[in-house]
């Protein structure tokens, strides 16, 4: 069985990242690695004066209990209206009867939605929070901390801060920017996903005229599972060192990935960008909801560096319930120089076995594997497969040294 041998190197121009599982409007994505903890803003609450912990999802319509946490609560799950639950999201499981909800000040009956993962990859969490079932309260969050307040008004600091409006009538968070669009000025939608720990998706058309004048940059893929669009998908991810994403008003992220939406978002007509956690971490902000405004400053002194994948591939099922992981592989990248190509089948990572990764707790997240240091030396072994999905041909040089393939 032939044993691919990697070393990770990278060069200044390098920049490599892999992308795993996003909640988006309207459906779930979860991330084949599990986020954690310090990539989501958690929120402790009680159900019942029981403690719960939630992920707050400002890229989700609906708050979600998932089906375990109501069990353990003791909760009557009954079926859900069949208008109520989204479309396009994972396995709905029904609706909660209804239940004390406490969080802070913030004190209800309510019901919840609730729905089952299609695997174990929420283990750490009970459940997910939409900002639109807290819309009227002013709302600060700054994700470089993991802090998520609900104020009884927007501080006076705040007041001074650049402000957009947000988007009217939306359940999802997002505000209006303004954008180029040929000789034309039009109004398009920034969405806020703190469910996502990217950092910014962008339409088709941003990102390709991103591209165009970018073409020295050379991308990774990423990969995550989205009921909505059909299941698993792989998308490129490219390193931008800044990106404005409104005309008038100075609105520009520094040194962030950036990848092309999914259909969910992508799909509304006045889509321009989605920000997830590593974008929102370099952004503090105060939401006044009833006021229709949000408020934006950047963040001082942001120290934190995005952990990219150097091995340019991922390696998924085809379907969550299958062992085999397929390769998807960039042409010229580390793992296409050591001979891994699209369609082969993973089945080690150094000592552990691969196929399973549904049951062995070493292997996820798959992720921090190819997001080791420049220089590191993997051990991957495939198995030959067939030719499927697209091929990701990237023109431009990899700043990446690789020893030959050996065999055992």
């Amino acid at each position: 069985m032939p044993i691919k041998f990697v070393t990770l190197m990278v060069g200044k121009n390098m920049r490599l990242q892999e992308i795993i599982l996003i909640p988006v409007l309207c459906f779930f994505i979860f991330w084949l690695s599990v986020a954690k903890a310090d990539d989501r803003i958690i929120i402790n609450a009680t159900i019942n004066e029981q403690n719960v912990r939630f992920a707050l999802d400002t890229g989700a319509s609906h708050s979600i209990l998932l089906k375990r946490a109501a069990l353990q609560l003791g909760l009557r799950v009954c079926k859900e209206p069949a208008d109520l639950f989204p479309p396009h999201s994972f396995e709905s499981a029904g609706q909660t009867g209804l239940c004390r909800f406490s969080m802070g000040p913030f004190n209800t009956l309510r019901q919840f939605l609730v729905a089952d993962t299609p695997t174990d990859l929420t283990s750490d969490v009970d459940g997910f929070l939409s900002w639109s079932d807290f819309w009227e309260y002013p709302i600060h969050i700054r994700a470089s901390k993991g802090q998520y307040d609900v104020l009884d008004s927007v501080p006076a600091e705040a007041t001074g801060w650049p402000y957009w409006r947000l988007k009217a009538n939306s359940r999802v968070l997002g505000f209006e920017v303004e954008c180029a669009d040929d000789d034309a000025i039009r109004r398009r939608v920034v969405y806020i996903d703190t469910g996502a720990d990217f950092g910014v998706s962008l339409s088709n058309d941003r990102l390709q005229k991103w591209i165009a004048c970018n073409s020295n940059e050379t991308p990774t893929l990423g990969a995550w599972y989205c009921p909505g669009d059909g299941g698993l998908l792989v998308r490129e991810v490219y390193f931008a060192k800044t990106l404005d994403l409104d005309l008038k008003r100075r609105l520009a992220l520094l040194d962030v990935p950036i990848m092309a939406e999914s259909k969910g978002l992508a799909n509304k007509p006045d889509f321009e960008a989605c920000l997830g956690m590593f974008a929102l971490s370099r952004l503090e902000m105060v939401i006044d909801g009833k006021q229709g405004k949000i408020y934006i400053r950047p963040e001082e002194n942001p120290n934190n560096k995005y952990q990219y994948n150097r091995l340019g591939a991922v390696f998924v099922p085809r379907e969550m319930q299958d062992t085999d992981l397929i390769a998807h592989v960039i042409n010229g990248g580390p793992a296409y120089n050591a001979g891994i190509r699209n369609g082969d089948i993973l089945t080690g990572i150094g000592d552990l076995d691969a196929r399973k990764w549904q049951t062995d707790s070493r292997i996820l997240p798959m992720d921090r594997f190819w997001r080791q240091a420049a220089g590191t030396r993997l051990k991957l072994t495939p198995l030959p497969g067939i030719e499927i999905f697209e091929n990701h041909d990237v023109h431009g040089a990899f700043y990446v040294e690789l020893e030959k393939p050996t065999d055992e």
